[in-house]
């Protein structure tokens, strides 16, 4: 540092051999941003769209190169370098590699004031999603220069305004701007025993995962976020002392921010104790063949029942080799003690649910519970089905 230093290269056999040396240093415009820019511990305070280097210099023959993530998302990249000295600068571009005097994939050259590069997705090359290098040589004197970098949102299809709903253990894949928010819902199954929410990054950026129990979570969400260069990943196990409500079922509310804009890949995953089946999810029918019942084990399920379309009768028949209980309750699992509807043997025994009958059918959970009166019985099958 602060030296002079010079590098003899000799060939030996006594004639010239071509030869390029280079070396040099790169600057990352995102940690640049960030020196200029200390995070604050709360890290709210993203790498912005717009990034610069002020007060830089090439010595006079020589090079100085920079560095930008451009990231899944951008739809243009603005690059100004303003000339605030005597000096002449020439602006070199390359994508994924330094860029040389042979090797650039955009130039411009001469002795303005402002040299302005614009490259989108009708530039040569297009802008995609890679590392994007400048370099500014200074052809005579040293140049005394200032660099900015902008980039513009968004390719792609547009962003979602609303909450999108994940699915139990299906990836989302998704992009975010710098700074911005997209968010999720789950609806955690009855009686859900623990929640498993991993985030992984697929661009050059950066994203943040965030959850919240109550509504669309936000940067205060202390307690409840991850946030690293590539995964986070939060698990919660559900029920006693747990951060999320005891009651069920519940929603849960997931934001992923942009702390520098990035592609990713969204997954929620979660257990249940029980068996429950959502309607109408394409199909009216739940079924579940051969299992078997313990006397200290009851098996749960739950229905739920929409508000639309609306159905006439929901229809519960079990078949089994042995003394089972079958027992139905509305809103709530039920128990030997609590509950709506109760049949002692389920040799084909069937329970009917609809307008006259008691209780009527209404939308919303229903439960149905099977108990062996003997240590273990062999369920054959039961099905429930909902008619329109």
């Amino acid at each position: 540092m602060n030296r002079e230093w010079r590098i003899i290269v000799e060939y030996s056999a006594g004639t010239s051999a071509p030869y390029r040396l280079r070396a040099f240093d790169v600057i990352d415009m995102q940690a640049h941003y960030s020196i200029l820019h200390p995070v604050p511990p709360a890290g709210f305070s993203p790498p912005q769209a717009d990034l610069s280097a002020l007060w830089q210099t090439a010595p006079a023959g020589g090079w100085r190169f920079y560095a930008l993530d451009v990231p899944i998302n951008a739809a243009g990249l603005l690059l100004e370098v303003e000339r605030t000295g005597s000096g002449v600068a020439h602006v070199y571009v390359q994508q994924g590699a330094t860029p040389w005097f042979n090797d650039y994939a955009r130039l411009s050259t001469g002795s303005t004031i402002i040299h302005t590069l614009p490259i989108d997705a009708n530039s040569t090359p297009p802008l995609s999603t890679d590392v994007w290098y400048f370099g500014v040589y200074a052809p005579g004197q040293d140049a005394d220069f200032d660099l900015r970098t902008m980039l513009s949102c968004c390719a792609g299809p547009p962003p979602v305004n609303g909450d999108i709903r994940l699915a139990n253990t299906q990836p989302e894949p998704g992009a975010v701007w710098f700074g911005d928010w997209q968010y999720y819902v789950l609806d955690l199954p009855l009686n859900a025993t623990s929640l498993d929410m991993v985030l992984n990054g697929t661009g050059l950026g950066d994203v943040d995962l965030y959850y919240s129990s109550v509504q669309r979570p936000t940067l205060g969400s202390i307690n409840n976020r991850r946030w690293g260069s590539s995964q986070e990943q939060i698990t919660r196990l559900l029920g006693g002392g747990a951060s999320l409500p005891a009651q069920s079922p519940y929603t849960v509310h997931l934001g992923v921010y942009g702390y520098s804009a990035s592609g990713y890949e969204l997954t929620a995953s979660w257990n249940d104790t029980l068996f429950t089946q959502t309607l109408p999810n394409g199909s009216r029918e739940f079924l579940l063949q051969n299992f078997p019942v313990y006397a200290n084990q009851p098996l749960h399920f739950a229905m739920q029942v929409p508000n639309t379309p609306a159905y006439s009768s929901l229809n519960i028949t079990a078949l089994s080799r042995s003394d089972v209980t079958l027992l139905v309750r509305q809103d709530a699992p039920p128990d030997k003690y609590t509950y709506d509807i109760s049949l002692s043997t389920l040799s084909g025994s069937s329970v009917l649910i609809n307008n006259t009958s008691t209780p009527g059918l209404v939308p919303g959970t229903w439960w149905f519970a099977l108990y062996s009166t003997d240590s273990r019985s062999d369920v054959i099958e039961l099905r429930a089905v909902l008619q329109p």
